[in-house]
């Protein structure tokens, strides 16, 4: 019975000491996953940067300066600058034409001080045309301007033009959510 007993005690000492050691083990375990978990950087809380001129609908806006624009859309539906209006043309939805003259009123302005511009809210995509007519021959700067959720991105881009005195000149616009490129050159257009 000896060797049983001493073979017990053998056992009871080396299961003491292996819960000695697994003891140890999940302490320093613990300890050292608590320690990983306190000196973890904090995330910081993602900032949501806003960008202010892009919350509302997308706008169109054709400026530029003493000449009349006409814009029609893939539609053809159409918007005007120009003082005649044609009833029976059906209005763009969403556009707006205007001219606006310094010193308007007081009788000194002239046609050289005042600025065109269409405006169109959320544009559809496509092919536009854009017609520009003067009186006299001018050379100006048509400035395309895009802004809103609708574009990917805010932008401007100008196409040059000589308008010929009582002619119209007719060029294509496309627009995407890219924005606004001019995509034919200015033609005359024949009646």
């Amino acid at each position: 019975m000896e060797i049983e007993t001493q073979q017990k005690r053998l056992l009871r000492r080396a299961g003491a000491g292996l819960r000695i050691v697994l003891s140890f083990g999940v302490l320093i375990g613990s300890a050292a996953l608590a320690w990983k978990g306190l000196t973890k950087p904090q995330a910081r809380p993602k900032q949501v940067i806003v960008q202010t001129d892009r919350l509302g609908p997308g706008v169109l806006t054709v400026a530029v300066a003493a000449v009349d624009l006409e814009l029609i859309a893939p539609d053809g539906r159409r918007v005007h600058t120009a003082s005649r209006r044609d009833t029976s043309i059906t209005p763009m939805p969403g556009a707006e034409g205007r001219v606006d003259c310094a010193g308007f009123g007081s009788g000194k302005q002239d046609d050289s001080e005042c600025t065109a511009t269409i405006t169109l809210q959320n544009p559809v995509w496509g092919d536009y045309k854009l017609r520009v007519s003067s009186p006299e021959l001018r050379a100006e700067t048509i400035v395309l301007g895009w802004t809103g959720s609708t574009f990917t991105r805010s932008g401007a881009t100008s196409v040059g033009i000589t308008v010929q005195p009582r002619q119209t000149m007719e060029f294509s616009v496309i627009v995407a959510p890219e924005g606004a490129s001019q995509r034919t050159a200015p033609v005359v257009v024949r009646p």
